[in-house]
C-alpha cells in the first residue's frame, strides 16, 4: 500500500466523491444551493479520505508481518523428542566380565568315560554212559565295568525362533554312556557225552546292529561248540546315557562385556536327547573274565579261564551330537534379535533406543552392579564385535558423559571405574532411525543397565 503516490490517492478521492455525489447532482433543481461545496470543504473531504487510507493500510500490514513472523516462529520453535529405551524391556539380562557356560573352565568336550556290563553264559547238562552227572560251562562276563574317566560336556541348544539356522543356548549336560550285553543259555536235562574243544561263540562284536538313532535295546544270536554240541545264545544288548541336565541357567542371560569363546563345542538339541549317534562306534568295552568248566560227577576234569573272554566287546554310544566350529560366540539371543531385527549374540551388547530424529540426544542411565564393583562401559552407533571394549563415546558425534558421585561431585567425560548406582548422562548428536547400543565390563559379578530417560532435543 505504501506505493501508493499522493496522486493517485487524490485521483481515487476524486473518483469516490464524484461517484458520491451523482444523486445530488440528480437531485438538483430551481434551488441548487446545498447540492455544492466550496473548495474548503472539499480539501477537508480529501484530507479525511486521506487519513482514513493510511489508517487502513497500516492496520494491513501490521497484520501481514504479524502473520508471517508467526509463520517463521512455527518453523523455528524447538521441541523435545522422548525416545523408547529399548534396553528397559530385555531387563533380565546383565553384563559380566567373564562369561562361562562351565564352572572353573566352560570346555564343552566330548568324554571317554563308559560304564558297562557283559555277561554270556551257557550251560549244558547230562547224564553220561556210566551213569554219572556231567556239565559244562561256558562263560564271559564283567560286573560294573568301566572304562575312561572323562565325561562329555555338552551346550543344550534350540534352534532359534529368529533364525532357523541359528542356535540359542538352553542349558548344559554332563553324559556318561552306558551300555549292557545279557545271554544266558541252559539246555536243562541232556543226554551225551562231551568231546572236542570249546570255541568261540560270535559274533564277539557287541554293537547296534539295527544302526538305530535311538537309545534302546536290540538282539543278537551268538552261536558256538561246546566239546562237539553246537549252542546258541540270545544276547540283548542295551544302550543309555547318564545324563547330568542342567537348564535355565542364570549366565544363559549373562552377557559378556568382554569377548566370547570361539573354540569348538559340542551341542545337543533338547528335542533330541534320546537320539544316539549310531555310526560312532568308537569306544568299546571288553569281557576280562570268565571261564570253561568240565564236569564229571564231584570233580572236574577241565576248569580254566575262557580264552575267547576278552574278544565280547560292547559299544557305548555317545549322544546324537554337532560339532559347533563357532563357540559360544555362534548363540543368538532370541528376544533382542527380534526387537532390533538382526542377529544378536552374547558379545553385542544391548540397545539402547532407535532415534525416532536427527537431533541432539541425552541418554540418562545407571548401572547396578555390587555395592563395592567399578565400571566401564562404551557406546556406540551399532552392535559391538568379538572384542574387548574400549571405554568411551569415540564412535559417537560430539558425544560427551558425566555422572554424579556418591559426594554429589559432577565428575565429566568418563567412562571407566564408574561406581554402582551412580546416575551417568551422554549426550550425543543424534542421526534418525539409527540404533545405539550400550555395552559395560564390572570389575566383579554382574551388573544391569537401567535407562532414566532418553531424549533428543530439536531446534
Amino acid at each position: 500500500m505504501k506505493k501508493f503516490s499522493k496522486i493517485g490517492k487524490r485521483v481515487l478521492a476524486f473518483f469516490l466523491v464524484a461517484l458520491m455525489n451523482i444523486n445530488s447532482y440528480a437531485a438538483v433543481g430551481a434551488n441548487d444551493g446545498s447540492a455544492f461545496v466550496t473548495k474548503a470543504e472539499f480539501d477537508a473531504l480529501v484530507n479525511t479520505f486521506n487519513e482514513q487510507m493510511d489508517s487502513y493500510e497500516s492496520s494491513l500490514v501490521t497484520k501481514v508481518d504479524g502473520a508471517i513472523a508467526n509463520y517463521l516462529a512455527g518453523l523455528s520453535s524447538s521441541a523435545t523428542y522422548t525416545q523408547n529405551i529399548i534396553l528397559n524391556s530385555l531387563s533380565k539380562y546383565s553384563f559380566t566380565n567373564n562369561w562361562k557356560l562351565w564352572d572353573g573352565d566352560d570346555k564343552s568336550e566330548l568324554g571317554n568315560k563308559l560304564k558297562f556290563d557283559i555277561y554270556i553264559s551257557c550251560m549244558l547238562c547230562g547224564i553220561g554212559s556210566a551213569n554219572d552227572s556231567h556239565a559244562l560251562e561256558w562263560t564271559a562276563y564283567i560286573n560294573n565295568g568301566s572304562k575312561g574317566s572323562k565325561t562329555s560336556n555338552y551346550v543344550l541348544v534350540n534352534p532359534s525362533e529368529y533364525d532357523k539356522n541359528l542356535y540359542t543356548i538352553a542349558g548344559r549336560m554332563k553324559s556318561t554312556m552306558v551300555s549292557s550285553a545279557k545271554g544266558q543259555f541252559s539246555n536243562g536235562a541232556f543226554t551225551g557225552t562231551f568231546s572236542g574243544s570249546v570255541s568261540k561263540f560270535t559274533p564277539t562284536d557287541l554293537y547296534d546292529t539295527n544302526n538305530s538313532g535311538t537309545f534302546g535295546s536290540t538282539n543278537m544270536n551268538l552261536s558256538g561248540n561246546m566239546f562237539g554240541h553246537s549252542q546258541s545264545i540270545t544276547t540283548t544288548v542295551s544302550y543309555t546315557n547318564e545324563d547330568a541336565i542342567e537348564a535355565n541357567l542364570p549366565v544363559i542371560n549373562y552377557l559378556s562385556g568382554g569377548t566370547m569363546q570361539v573354540t569348538n563345542v559340542y551341542m545337543v538339541e533338547t528335542t533330541k536327547i534320546n537320539n544316539k549317534k549310531a555310526t560312532d562306534r568308537s569306544n568299546k568295552g571288553s569281557a576280562n573274565n570268565g571261564w570253561v568248566k568240565c564236569q564229571n560227577g564231584n570233580s572236574f576234569v577241565y576248569n580254566n579261564n575262557n580264552p575267547y573272554r576278552g574278544d565280547y566287546q560292547v559299544t557305548g554310544y555317545y549322544h546324537d551330537y554337532t560339532e559347533f566350529a563357532q563357540g559360544y560366540a555362534g548363540f543368538v539371543l532370541d528376544d533382542i534379535s527380534s526387537t532390533v531385527n538382526t542377529p544378536t549374540y552374547y558379545y553385542s551388547g544391548l540397545p539402547v533406543f532407535k532415534a525416532t530424529t536427527d537431533g541432539d540426544a541425552k541418554f540418562i542411565f545407571k548401572l547396578n552392579g555390587a555395592a563395592d564393583a567399578k565400571h566401564n562401559f562404551e557406546m556406540r552407533a551399532d552392535q559391538f564385535d568379538n572384542n574387548a571394549i574400549t571405554p568411551g563415546l569415540s564412535q559417537l558425534q560430539n558425544a560427551s558423559s558425566s555422572y554424579v558421585d556418591s559426594a554429589g561431585n559432577v565428575i565429566k567425560n568418563v567412562c571407566s571405574n564408574i561406581p554402582s548406582g551412580c546416575e551417568v548422562t551422554v549426550d550425543f548428536k543424534a542421526k534418525k532411525d539409527t540404533t545405539y547400543w550400550i555395552k559395560a565390563i564390572p570389575t566383579k559379578g554382574q551388573t544391569s543397565i537401567v535407562g532414566t530417560s532418553a531424549s533428543i532435543y530439536v531446534e
